[in-house]
């Protein structure tokens, strides 16, 4: 009962968050007290209820001190969650290494425990992925003779397709012989076929280590080692095709004074093969790791090349591919302690393992970018798998030593496969077989925009993004965005905090843009560049050119059957035109078409007013055109007059008009009348002409600038009158009510609408907050505009008035002013820094209207700590208070301490 009380009340203790996080995993070390303490209360039953507390009070505070000493493992950030391949295995082979697209394992198992002297049964299993989850396939029966100890198997696995092979040793117990066998298939796992002898073997029986290696498509060999003369050794390999062994193809001599087994490591590139092992030199008895290489499939092989020469013992070489290079790994022991090394083809060595344990059996993988080894390691007195990510040295998290595996393993070598960049590490833990994936990639992220779908053209400037959180092994740490009119930029700040998932950039003006973003996860690891192509168009089309080759612009004609053209232009193109005719328009059109030409047949004899207008991609309305179109009798049609105006926009302050007589009646007089009331334009003032046959000119000089309409009288010869001729042009004049708007309601004269004096706004940008923890910057921006009136001295001044587009800042190392698009985002913005230093953050406020070519400006010294070191410093300091703490209450209950030591001991 008293041990029960006991049980509880450290549990009640472990709901504090800090105890907890103290007593993970040393489950040994509370049952041992508990059991102490049980023992005590047996051999005292007379010890009262009171004292029983305290003296459990006292025994709970000794184990606090001393759980608080003890090191503990977190669970490391770059590897994913441990996954259970095989449930007890004796010995196993992976593959594959030049990313295959499945995970092999080779494995054997016993069917009954071993037992010495008497026949023992395995099975040889094949387990595999499928469609995400493991498949397990027995292969073949091994039956070993009676023995005094089990002898090794030594399975392995290649694949290359559909292609498989499965290599294995064969023991026999009488004089230690062994042959090699194997099994193949071509059409995948379930199509291997029944176990073969090696022939290379058959008969001999001598052959040991066979490492099974697809080296191109219907091509193979087993690499394995057997005795060449007394004390030499040959690496051999067996050669053939298809399940078939035809010939045999020496690699190396290796000397039969190596300590340990040969274990070659074999790398597939293409056409060439790499194979890294071990020799002894016989005159400094020191092994060495070695390398050959074919680059024929494997019919002929270079000479040794020696990696390693440095004096020690070199055991277990390893080796992958990068995308330019090789990178050896291998166990040394300088100073008498085992210690793993790594060095990239052609370059030093580099100390891999930190710590002053033993460091042994590696292995090593380079997943996209980078380059993780793993290796047993004995630093906490019983063997536990530790890795490093090579390429990551100044990353907190992976780039040093950290301890990977969860629990005991099993004292097997440790084993990479690769399934495209991704890598996976398969180890023995306990009887079993076990795998975690290393985070060495991040995958691109997947943006969206519900304000400018991609592929479409929006004319909001406030452009809203939105990306999926990425599943991402390691967690995401900061995203990096930037907008431009590049498409290949690679943003270089990382300026947006892990929570966010949406983000709005306003104010943006008409063109074609990117988004570009990334992440980087904190495992160090950096997604590729996502560039999403946006396009805004703010800018409504111009206003269409209406013509007709029928009907002249409201000039009478019997013709009833009409033929309009209509054009408008847009930097974006046009989607469609809108339009209406007839003698009274809609206010809304609801016609539409996509060509610039209309026909209308049998139009009744009538006034008609066609009006056009453009949307273009962006959504954007131009202003409506007009034509006026009369099917009636013909009184005029002995004059066609045409102007030099382009595109009915008068851009300098001349305009010829040619007029062309058509009835031979002859022209003596022409007066005209221009700006926005139509009156008698032979009230107006006249125009000298010239006569070249029918053909008069008439050029009109001086023109106010901003007119709309020049209305044109002429006079026969006869002294008889033309109708007056209205010509209708495009205008900038702030008098007309509305622009362009040719109907029967003309222009009336308007006061001109003064625009507003800027104003000198004046004051900063003010960074009214900036707060700085555990890496991420929060910055909150706004613009005070209560000084503005008094810098501009007015009485008519309104702050109001001045309108504040939006802010650009920046992290910089210098004050400076910042450039580029608005990049505030909202009320506040959070920026991740985590590289330790002084930075300048800079900003600028923007402004619109009459003050958009000014602006106001402000900066702040931002100082980032080493987050590592404040970190350091704020757990040394918990420690030690808790360390006094402790002190305080063993100085507080001395003296029962003292009588518990004497009693126990």
């Amino acid at each position: 009962m008293r041990n029960i009380r006991t049980a509880a009340f450290m549990i009640s203790c472990c709901r504090v968050r800090h105890i907890c996080a103290t007593l993970a995993g040393n489950e040994i070390l509370v049952v041992s007290i508990i059991t102490s303490l049980n023992n005590k209360y047996q051999k005292n039953p007379k010890i009262s209820h009171t004292r029983t507390k305290k003296r459990q009070l006292t025994a709970i505070a000794f184990f606090l001190l001393l759980a608080s000493l003890i090191p503990l493992h977190s669970e490391p950030i770059g590897w994913g969650e441990p996954s259970l391949v095989e449930r007890k295995v004796e010995e196993y082979g992976v593959c594959c290494h030049e990313s295959e697209s499945r995970i092999y394992a080779a494995s054997t198992v016993l069917r009954a425990p071993f037992v010495k002297n008497a026949p023992t049964t395995l099975d040889l299993i094949l387990t595999y992925t499928e469609s995400g989850s493991f498949v397990r396939l027995p292969i073949a029966e091994i039956t070993l003779a009676p023995s005094e100890q089990l002898f090794p198997i030594h399975p392995s696995v290649s694949a290359l397709g559909d292609e498989i092979l499965i290599s294995w040793q064969e023991t026999l117990p009488q004089g230690g012989a062994s042959g090699i066998y194997y099994a193949y298939g071509s059409g995948g796992p379930t199509s291997i076929g029944a176990k073969q002898i090696l022939p290379a073997t058959a008969g001999k029986l001598n052959a040991i280590l066979p490492l099974a290696k697809m080296i191109a498509p219907g091509r193979h060999m087993i690499l394995y080692q057997e005795p060449s003369a007394a004390n030499r050794f040959n690496l051999s390999a067996a050669t053939g095709g298809r399940g078939i062994f035809n010939g045999i193809v020496a690699v190396a001599e290796i000397s039969g004074g190596t300590r340990g087994a040969l274990f070659p490591a074999v790398l597939r590139r293409g056409a060439r093969l790499d194979i890294l092992y071990q020799n002894r030199a016989e005159a400094t008895l020191i092994d060495d790791i070695f390398r050959a290489f074919s680059v024929d499939q494997g019919l002929s092989w270079s000479s040794n090349i020696r990696v390693t020469a440095n004096g020690f013992q070199n055991f277990s070489g390893r080796v992958t591919d990068t995308k330019d290079k090789l990178v050896f790994v291998w166990q040394s022991n300088p100073g008498k302690i085992w210690t793993v090394f790594a060095a990239p083809e052609d370059q030093q060595p580099i100390q891999v393992s930190e710590s002053s344990g033993a460091a042994y059996m590696p292995a090593i993988v380079a997943g996209g970018d980078t380059v993780v080894t793993a290796w047993q390691d004995m630093r906490g007195g019983s063997a536990q798998i530790f890795a490093k990510f090579l390429d990551r040295p100044d990353n907190a998290y992976v780039g040093v030593d950290h301890r990977v595996s969860k629990e005991g393993i099993a004292q097997r070598p440790l084993e990479f496969v690769r399934l495209g960049d991704r890598p996976f590490l398969l180890y023995g833990c306990g009887p079993g077989l076990c795998m975690r994936e290393a985070d060495t990639t991040a995958g691109a992220l997947q943006v969206l925009s519900r304000t400018h779908a991609l592929g479409k053209i929006s004319k909001s400037g406030d452009a809203i993004f939105s990306w999926v959180n990425p599943q991402d092994l390691s967690g995401v740490e900061s995203y990096a965005y930037v907008i431009d009119d590049q498409k290949d930029t690679d943003p270089d700040l990382f300026n947006l905090n892990a929570r966010a998932t949406q983000i709005t950039i306003p104010g943006l003006n008409g063109g074609a843009y990117y988004m570009h973003m990334k992440y980087r996860d904190r495992a160090g690891n950096v997604s590729p560049v996502t560039h999403y192509p946006f396009v805004i168009d703010s800018m409504p089309p111009s206003r269409p050119i209406v013509s007709s080759p029928t009907h002249e612009n409201g000039i009478p004609d019997e013709r009833q059957d009409i033929i309009l053209r209509f054009s408008s232009a847009d930097d974006s193109g046009i989607q469609t035109y809108r339009f209406a005719m007839g003698q009274k328009l809609p206010r809304t059109f609801t016609d539409e078409t996509t060509t610039g030409e209309l026909a209308f047949n049998n139009v009744p004899p009538g006034k008609y007013i066609f009006a056009v207008e453009a949307i273009d991609l962006g959504g954007n309305v131009s202003e409506r055109a007009f034509y006026r179109i009369d099917i009636g009798k013909n009184e005029r049609n002995d004059l066609t007059i045409r102007h030099n105006a382009e595109a009915d926009v008068i851009t300098r302050p001349d305009i010829t008009f040619t007029i062309q007589d058509n009835g031979l009646r002859g022209v003596r007089e022409v007066y005209y009348q221009s700006g926005f009331d139509l009156k008698d334009p032979f009230a107006g003032k006249s125009v000298k002409t010239e006569a070249t046959d029918n053909i008069y000119t008439a050029r009109i000089t001086n023109l106010q600038k901003g007119i709309s309409v020049i209305s044109l009288g002429i006079v026969y010869s006869d002294g008889t009158r033309a109708a007056p001729r209205h010509f209708y042009f495009d205008s900038n004049d702030p008098r007309a009510r509305k622009k362009f708007a040719f109907t029967d309601v003309e222009y009336e004269k308007l006061p001109p609408v003064r625009e507003r004096d800027p104003l000198q706004v004046g004051g900063r940008a003010d960074l009214i907050s900036t707060f700085f923890d555990r890496g991420i910057l929060e910055i909150r921006l706004q613009y005070d505009a209560s000084d503005v009136c008094r810098n501009n001295n007015r009485k008519d001044c309104k702050p109001k008035l001045v309108k504040v587009k939006g802010f650009v800042w920046e992290i910089a190392s210098a004050e400076r002013i910042p450039q580029g698009e608005i990049n505030f985002s909202g009320p506040v913005e959070f920026i991740y820094l985590q590289k330790p230093g002084n930075y300048f953050l800079n900003a600028k406020t923007v402004f619109g209207g009459p003050e958009k070519r000014q602006f106001a400006y402000d900066n702040r010294m931002i100082e980032v700590p080493d987050l590592r070191k404040e970190f350091r410093r704020r757990l040394y300091t918990y420690l030690g208070v808790a360390l006094l703490i402790a002190a305080l209450l063993a100085l507080w209950q001395r003296k029962r301490i003292m009588f518990y030591a004497g009693a126990w001991g």
